[in-house]
C-alpha cells in the first residue's frame, strides 16, 4: 500500500481538527447561552476578555488548520499530508493554548468571569520555558565576547600568575612584550 503512513497521517489530522472545531464551537456556544441570555449581563471588560480569549484560541484553531488540514484533488487523491499535529515544538504548545483558553471559558462560563485571571499563567510558562534558552544564549554571546577579544585570560590560556607561582623575570618582560603589541 503506496504512503499508507501520510493517509494515515491525514487521518489523524482530520480526526484532530475535527475535535478541535467541534470542542472550540460547543465552549464559545455555551459561553453566548449562559453568560449572554440566562445570566446577569457582562461588563464590558468581560465581554473584551471573552474576545480576547476565544479570538486568540480560534486564531491558533485557524493556523493549525491552515497547516496541518490534508489536501485532496478531485478524485480525492491525497496532495498534501499536512503538518503533523502530535508534533513536539510551536504546535504543540499552540494546541496546548487552546485546551487551556477553552478551560478558561468553560470554567467562566459556569462560575465567574474572574477565571480569566488564569491567563496571567500564560506569560509565566512562557518566561520558564525561555529562560533556559535565553541563559544558553547569553552563555554563547559570553563565549564569542570573550573569544573576540585579546587578552590571555579570557581566550583560554592561563596566566602563569592565576597558579599563584611568581613569574620569572623573563616571563614578566614577555607578558609586558605581548600586551604592548596587543594594545597597538
Amino acid at each position: 500500500m503506496a504512503n499508507a503512513a501520510q493517509k494515515k497521517l491525514a487521518v489523524q489530522n482530520k480526526r484532530i481538527l475535527m475535535f478541535m472545531l467541534v470542542a472550540d464551537v460547543t465552549v464559545n456556544l455555551l459561553f453566548i447561552l449562559l453568560r449572554f441570555f440566562l445570566r446577569s449581563p457582562l461588563s464590558k471588560f468581560s465581554k473584551f476578555l471573552y474576545a480576547l480569549s476565544a479570538g486568540s484560541a480560534g486564531f491558533f484553531h485557524y493556523q493549525l488548520n491552515r497547516a496541518a488540514a490534508p489536501k485532496y484533488d478531485s478524485k480525492g487523491a491525497l496532495l498534501y499530508v499536512g503538518q503533523d499535529l502530535l508534533q513536539q515544538g510551536v504546535t504543540s504548545y499552540m494546541i496546548d493554548y487552546m485546551y487551556f483558553s477553552w478551560i478558561v471559558i468553560f470554567l467562566s462560563s459556569l462560575t465567574s468571569i474572574k477565571f480569566f485571571a488564569l491567563y496571567l499563567l500564560v506569560p509565566i510558562f512562557v518566561g520558564y520555558k525561555a529562560f533556559p534558552l535565553l541563559r544558553m544564549g547569553f552563555e554563547q554571546l559570553q563565549k564569542f565576547r570573550n573569544r573576540g577579544s585579546n587578552d590571555p585570560a579570557s581566550s583560554g590560556q592561563a596566566e602563569p600568575a592565576a597558579t599563584n607561582q611568581p613569574l620569572s623575570k623573563r616571563q614578566e618582560k614577555l607578558r609586558k612584550k605581548a600586551n604592548k603589541y596587543q594594545s597597538n
